[in-house]
């Protein structure tokens, strides 16, 4: 039996040393059903709060009230989500100076989010690792790079399936799925879809929560949060 799966994804911050914090941060749904029923009902508290504010087209995290940002974000709370926070302060000078490179790390960071997110939900039951997978994620539009070998579908797929050796450590870790694993990623504008636009609530609620000091923002029901480097 085939398991289709969802993946919902937007940023919060800006790759760059002057922002100390870049966060991805996003929903996954284990059916089709499960995502249609969070997409309707995000739309309508959207479409509600929309109506309020005067030459809205799209309702965005930033400069949104609190109160309306608040009632996004817990009209999703019984939804799966993750989240990866890079400190990119700490990340090596030779990436930060290379565009290129910030795409791979970008992208190394969604793999390692996405992988953690799924190990945690085969822990609990909610994934068969011996099922065959349709992973479709769905991404925030933005520039896709690559360096001719290197993206983030094939670098799933590898290490999902063959899983990967980390040479500077001796390590092999394992691969987390057994069956036939197909995967789809595409880049979506967020005004035409809104669970693109709840993931804009929750990274930038993510991204908030470092910026702030406010701990007790990632403190919820059914989220992975993954930290880098």
């Amino acid at each position: 039996m085939m398991q289709t799966i969802y993946i919902y994804l937007d940023d919060s911050g800006v790759f760059h040393r002057n922002d100390r914090y870049f966060v991805y941060g996003g929903y996954l749904f284990l059916d089709k059903k499960e995502k249609d029923t969070a997409r309707r009902k995000y739309r309508k508290l959207s479409d509600q709060i929309k109506a309020t504010i005067d030459g809205c087209v799209e309702v965005k995290s930033f400069g949104l009230a609190a109160k309306h940002r608040r009632a996004l974000y817990n009209v999703m709370k019984p939804y799966e989500s993750l989240s990866v926070c890079v400190n990119t302060r700490r990340i090596n000078k030779d990436i930060m100076s290379e565009k290129k490179s910030i795409h791979r790390f970008k992208d190394y960071a969604l793999k390692r989010c996405i992988k953690s997110k799924f190990m945690d939900l085969i822990r609990k039951g909610k994934i068969d690792p011996n099922e065959d997978v349709n992973l479709i994620i769905c991404i925030d539009e933005q520039g896709t790079a690559t360096n001719g070998y290197y993206d983030l579908k094939s670098s799933i797929y590898e290490e999902f399936i063959h899983g990967v050796h980390n040479f500077d450590y001796s390590v092999f870790h394992k691969p987390i799925l057994y069956g036939n694993l197909m995967i789809d990623v595409s880049y979506k504008t967020s005004i035409s879809d809104y669970l693109i636009q709840a993931s804009d609530i929750i990274a930038n609620t993510i991204w908030h929560s470092h910026t702030h000091s406010k701990h007790q923002l990632r403190n919820k029901t059914n989220h992975f949060y993954l930290q880098l480097p």
